[in-house]
């Protein structure tokens, strides 16, 4: 509780003014003369421990100790405050300080000299931790990446693969209906009006139809909907109808072309997968290296820092 003028009459009963006044005198001069005299009473160093590891956490700086990016010489360097960080110096602990981490020296000077030593040794540990911090994220972000684009790309083969093998596997009702769109087509039926006449025989259950998910003829496409029989599960309910998967075809080429033509978009698709590889493990070498090379430099800053007194003695 903080005592001020408008509340003291109320917090602190009148008989124990005295006290107080009397309290203050005597701790204040011992202040004084401490801070005078250099000599008499201690000093604190109050401090923040850093994060304590748990058991996962030093697991793993135990592997990331193994596979740093850093020379063991460099590593092995320690501040003695490492696992610390320094907040301030006081000649007392006083009542806030209570719940505060605190070092003690035996003299205020000491503890200012202490404090202001390791303060760029301090400042110099925690560039250093961020600039390893950076580079750790910048590899991190560089490995999701590659990762990403090489499951993008495995993605993409798997649908060239499944598009080109259901096409394949129902090439007749696929040469049908394609059939039907090229007939409407040459007639001269405009594209509305073929929509529509899909939409009435899909009305009417016409199988084929039924096949057409969608006309893109702008693009003289049309995607049509496949029963993926190689994927239908039986067994868990007999009942139940196969798996419908979309596939886009293009209406210029016949089932067996759009076939041909996926199959040979999936071996262009691994194929770059295996150069992505390539390029990606050159590129992590290479961001590596850098890493390491920055690093090593921040952390050699930081070794040649050498905690001396700030003040002379005499």
């Amino acid at each position: 509780l903080k005592l001020s003028h408008d509340n003291i009459e109320y917090t602190l009963p009148e008989a124990s003014w005295g006290d107080l006044i009397t309290s203050l005198g005597e701790e204040g001069s011992k202040v004084i003369e401490n801070l005078t005299s250099g000599e008499g009473g201690s000093g604190y160093i109050l401090y923040k421990p850093k994060t304590t590891k748990t058991d996962d956490d030093t697991a793993k700086a135990a592997k990331d100790k193994h596979n740093s990016l850093l020379p063991t010489s460099v590593m092995a360097n320690q501040n003695p405050h490492a696992d610390k960080t320094l907040l301030e110096f006081q000649p007392h602990l006083l009542h806030q300080h209570t719940n505060q981490s605190s070092l003690r020296y035996v003299t205020f000077a000491v503890a200012t000299d202490e404090f202001f030593s390791h303060l760029a040794s301090q400042r110099v540990a925690a560039r250093a931790d961020a600039a390893e911090s950076a580079a750790r994220d910048r590899l991190a972000k560089i490995q999701a990446d590659q990762k990403r684009r090489v499951q993008g790309l495995a993605k993409e083969q798997e649908r060239w693969k499944e598009s080109a093998q259901l096409v394949e596997s129902h090439a007749e009702d696929v040469d049908r209906a394609l059939g039907v769109i090229h007939s409407a087509l040459e007639s001269g039926m405009d594209w509305e009006a073929l929509e529509r006449l899909v939409s009435v025989e899909q009305d009417n259950e016409n199988p084929i139809a039924l096949l057409i998910h969608q006309l893109v003829l702008e693009k003289d496409e049309v995607v049509l909907a496949l029963p993926d029989m190689d994927n239908w599960d039986t067994e868990a309910d007999p009942n139940a109808p196969p798996p419908i998967q979309n596939v886009t075809v293009s209406i210029k080429e016949s089932a067996h072309g759009n076939a041909r033509n996926m199959f040979a978009l999936y071996r262009a698709s691994k194929e770059k997968e295996e150069k992505t590889m390539e390029a990606s493990t050159t590129a992590l070498k290479a961001a590596e290296a850098k890493a390491r090379a920055q690093l090593a430099e921040a952390q050699k800053r930081k070794a040649r820092v050498t905690v001396v007194p700030q003040r002379k003695t005499y």
